[in-house]
């Protein structure tokens, strides 16, 4: 079932990614997408993540699920205003956050290398 959050590209890419459990990469960026869907979370296999260049101003906590993400694109977001804790990630290797203007950083950074 489609969310209720008032952006109807979000609610066709909320049906398209409950039908994609597989999928290791997903390129997002350069959409103008000002919210994500709940459903990103059962992206369960899912390696590399660019959300880059779009005017997200959250993150859902349902990307805390995404254990075996190993890069994670939010560079060029300057809306978005807080990260998710993103401790939980164990596999997370790499993590571009260039101008976004969080208030925050999660606990879950100290553990990236790079």
């Amino acid at each position: 079932m489609c969310e209720k959050v008032g952006d109807p590209c979000v609610c066709r890419l909320s049906r398209v990614l409950e039908k994609l459990h597989h999928l290791t990469r997903l390129n997002l960026a350069n959409n103008q997408l000002i919210s994500l869907p709940e459903s990103i979370g059962q992206l369960e296999q899912l390696q590399y993540l660019d959300l880059s260049n779009n005017r997200l101003q959250s993150l859902p906590d349902t990307m805390q699920q995404l254990r075996h993400l190993k890069v994670l694109h939010l560079k060029g977001n300057s809306d978005l205003a807080t990260l998710p804790d993103l401790v939980s990630l164990d596999s997370l290797e790499k993590l571009y956050v260039d101008d976004v203007l969080a208030a925050s950083l999660p606990a879950g950074l100290r553990k990236l290398t790079q």
